[in-house]
């Protein structure tokens, strides 16, 4: 079964069954693909367990296809209407809900996690990653993406922009954990206008990748690599949680200007006030 939440000029996409989900991608309104496309798992944990007091433990690699839904629920905020989903693992009993804000005045939307370890022992948390677009393009097919660029900035003091073409080789990944570098990007199929864009919020210890997480369909995700304690990953005790930086994105049917036109008024009137942001300005 597919559910839409139209916002704005877009609809946000998901294939689900009884207890499963998984995202289908950011698509036009109307009109969109239709049933072919493949889905992708919107979230993968690995961690730790450690069973005995010894800290030895087994390593756990979950994503969402293995995972219970437990709930999907949509709520209005005063900024717009917070879409959640709450998934269970009920092998390790690890908890994670994920949060979709539906901006009401600009076309972007927020997505953020929540990670809760419902066990009986203490995990180490090593690594969180979120798919945030998927099917970028609406077509799994290679020779597409010759009209397809993406764009992104690395040079905060010179403000560059650069341009890579999509069709050959896939893109690598961009770490954003140094000083001076920009958690955005941009990809524009030239030759119908569309553009979907990111930003990432905290960057710090945050990477986005773009390329195939399945054959054929472009996506991009973010992976949080969880900053060492002590030489040891982020121990998370029974109980506790820890939540992602959030990703917000978007599509625009105006191609990139427009895209970054957005990025741009959610920057100066949604985060700006935020002090916990980069000071920076990423118009070009």
């Amino acid at each position: 079964m597919q559910i839409n939440y139209k916002h704005h000029d877009s609809q946000l996409v998901f294939r689900r069954t009884a207890d499963k989900i998984q995202l289908l991608g950011l698509f036009v309104n109307p009109p969109f693909p239709g049933t072919c496309l493949k889905g992708s798992s919107i979230l993968e944990l690995q961690f730790t367990t450690r069973a005995c007091s010894s800290g030895l433990g087994q390593v756990h690699t979950v994503s969402d296809d293995r995972m219970k839904m437990v709930m999907i629920d949509i709520f209005t905020r005063q900024l717009g209407d917070l879409l959640v989903i709450i998934l269970k693992d009920l092998t390790t009993s690890m908890l994670v809900e994920i949060n979709y804000l539906l901006y009401r005045g600009l076309p972007i939307i927020r997505m953020w996690a929540r990670v809760r370890n419902d066990s009986s022992v203490p995990i180490n948390l090593h690594m969180i990653r979120s798919t945030i677009l998927h099917n970028i393009g609406g077509i799994c097919s290679h020779l597409h993406r010759k009209n397809m660029v993406v764009y992104y900035c690395a040079d905060l003091g010179r403000g560059c922009v650069y341009r890579q073409n999509l069709a050959q080789p896939p893109p690598k990944t961009h770490p954003w954990v140094m000083p001076g570098t920009l958690p955005i990007g941009v990809v524009e199929e030239a030759d119908t206008g569309r553009a979907w864009y990111w930003h990432l919020e905290h960057p710090l210890m945050w990477n986005w990748e773009i390329g195939e997480r399945t054959k054929g369909c472009l996506s991009l995700w973010t992976n949080n690599h969880v900053p060492r304690q002590q030489s040891s990953r982020k121990e998370l005790k029974p109980g506790l949680a820890v939540e992602t930086s959030a990703v917000s994105f978007g599509l625009a049917s105006g191609g990139s200007h427009q895209a970054w036109d957005v990025l741009d008024t959610y920057w100066r009137y949604v985060l700006k006030s935020d002090q916990r942001l980069l000071a920076m300005d990423y118009r070009h």
